[in-house]
């Protein structure tokens, strides 16, 4: 099963028991990295548009018709979408890239496979084990990952409409609050009878 040095955590049942017991926590754990309910309830528009709103179109994509012209100032520009004008806003799955996509999947499991190392070590070494650390290990992981795939630009570029407006080209960030509003959280299972 674990080779050295792992075999003096396993040889003495104490620890053994200890490291059951905090695998057993970690196996209650449920850990979420994205938009939580708190920060996605905020109205961020005039319109009152809500962040979660603009993170599921921007997630998902969406396509309309311009019902009727409608005009706005931005950065000082003034813009106009014309009436019966196509919109199209690409999807980005920026939030479940992390577990749709393979290689995604195979770096998270390494996470948690090298923060678990790190536990079996202090537990062999000093005795203890904190699967709390870990817990806070991968969700951070999670968050910082999802915020790189707006960071490394892996999207469709803006619209050139969208450029002009903002000043850049860069999908998922205007005034930085849904970036900034990316963050983990984790809770703990009912136990499994």
């Amino acid at each position: 099963m674990f080779k050295e040095p792992y075999a003096k955590l396993l040889r003495q049942k104490s620890y053994r028991e200890a490291l059951l017991e905090e695998l057993k926590k970690l196996d209650r754990e449920v850990i979420s990295a994205g938009i939580h309910k708190s920060d996605g309830a905020k109205v961020v528009g005039s319109d009152g548009v809500k962040l979660i709103d603009i993170a599921v179109q921007n997630h998902y994509g969406n396509e309309w018709i311009m019902p009727r012209t409608v005009r706005f100032q931005k950065n000082g520009k003034w813009f106009a979408i014309k009436k019966d004008t196509h919109i199209k806003i690409p999807a980005t799955r920026f939030v479940s890239r992390l577990i749709e996509n393979q290689q995604e999947r195979v770096r998270l499991l390494e996470e948690v496979q090298a923060n678990l190392h790190i536990q079996f070590s202090n537990a062999n070494r000093f005795g203890e084990i904190k699967i709390s650390d870990t817990v806070k290990n991968i969700g951070q992981y999670m968050k910082n990952r999802i915020k790189s795939y707006i960071d490394d630009r892996v999207f469709e570029t803006n619209a050139p409409m969208t450029v002009e407006a903002k000043g850049f080209d860069q999908r998922l960030k205007d005034k930085g609050l849904l970036y900034e509003s990316i963050d983990w959280r984790s809770k703990k299972q009912r136990k499994h009878s």
